[in-house]
């Protein structure tokens, strides 16, 4: 029997408490593989047949057409 005196009142008893959330952890970073993640050292048998070349005549043309470019525009 309900008392009206009382008023209204939440239920407290377990089974009419809301369950608590339950998250799922958070993902794990996954674990490097070892092939990858070691860098190996290049031996005498990687390496075949290296040729030298010299760009650097070919980078400064380069840098002095943009140049001659930026200043062209900032003419106009």
């Amino acid at each position: 029997m309900v008392n009206e005196e009382d008023g209204c009142k939440t239920p407290t008893s377990s089974p009419h408490k809301i369950p608590a959330a339950l998250c799922p952890p958070a993902p794990r970073k996954p674990k490097p593989n070892r092939s990858s993640g070691m860098k190996r050292k290049l031996t005498s048998v990687h390496v075949v047949n290296r040729i030298p070349i010299d760009l650097s005549p070919e980078i400064e043309m380069f840098f002095e057409e943009l140049d001659r470019r930026i200043k062209k525009s900032r003419k106009q």
